[in-house]
């Protein structure tokens, strides 16, 4: 038993009793010889229940004590008998708020442990159960079960309530897209009235330069053949394949390459 290990009591995480009984769960598996006990309890009560405990037994030493006296003393400060009738006040007050079905399930069980409700426990539970629910949609429908017991009334809450988790993500989910979807159309909606702004293009302009750049192509006489008599680069008579003008020369009139200013056509128009 010199491994014996225990958490010191600690009326704010647990209560006397079930303190207790880990307590004595310890001893025997570290076999702690009978002798010892006071002492292992004696340390593992911590400073304050131990001077809570000497003032108690004073002019008597702690130590000299048998482990059922020790025991009982320390039961009587910090596990009073409670009042049965405050205990089933406390029950019928108490409702679900903001916890889980779960965590209201649980306090209802501890709530429920010195009411003495004996056989009636079950249905003492179903009722209050039923009764402080705060989701009116369950109350409602537990209101309306034939046969309801307290484990079913259970089920049905905790199958509602998962349902009701689940349909609000599907709903925030849902909310998420439309909203991206929003921000999409309006992304769409800005580039093109940004497109609508930009300087429009001189198509007349364009379309004299392309003219312009076609002018190297032969003309067809009326027989579908081609006219070899003039070529419209640099206005010599033979085709485009025989002409020696430079292809980078750059016309003085237009701007464009590929033909002099002697045959653009921009020039009849200035």
């Amino acid at each position: 038993h010199g491994n014996f290990a225990t958490e010191a009591f600690d009326p704010a995480v647990t209560n006397w009793k079930r303190w207790l009984k880990r307590f004595e769960g310890a001893v025997i598996v570290f076999k702690v010889p009978e002798t010892q006990k006071v002492a292992y309890l004696l340390h593992f009560i911590g400073t304050k229940l131990f001077d809570i405990l000497c003032d108690k037994l004073v002019p008597l030493d702690p130590y000299t004590q048998t482990y059922n006296t020790v025991a009982s003393h320390l039961e009587d400060f910090y596990a009073p008998a409670p009042l049965e009738i405050a205990e089933n006040y406390r029950f019928h007050q108490r409702k679900s708020d903001g916890e889980s079905i779960h965590q209201y399930v649980a306090e209802l069980h501890k709530l429920s442990i010195n009411c003495n409700f004996g056989g009636y426990l079950k249905t003492a539970l179903r009722n209050q159960f039923v009764f402080g629910l705060t989701s009116r949609r369950t109350q409602a429908i537990l209101l309306e079960t034939k046969d309801l017991t307290f484990n079913k009334a259970v089920q049905i809450a905790l199958s509602m309530e998962l349902t009701e988790k689940d349909v609000n993500k599907i709903q925030a989910a849902g909310a998420s897209s439309v909203d991206y979807a929003g921000q999409k159309e309006s992304a769409v909606k800005m580039k093109d009235k940004s497109s609508q702004h930009k300087k429009p293009v001189n198509r007349s302009v364009s379309f004299h330069k392309a003219k312009c750049v076609l002018q190297g192509v032969p003309k067809h006489n009326n027989t579908g053949g081609m006219n070899n008599n003039t070529y419209y680069r640099c206005r010599g008579k033979h085709l485009v394949s025989k002409c020696t003008l430079n292809r980078e020369i750059v016309c003085s009139i237009c701007g464009v390459k590929g033909h002099l200013a002697k045959v653009c056509m921009q020039k009849n128009k200035t």
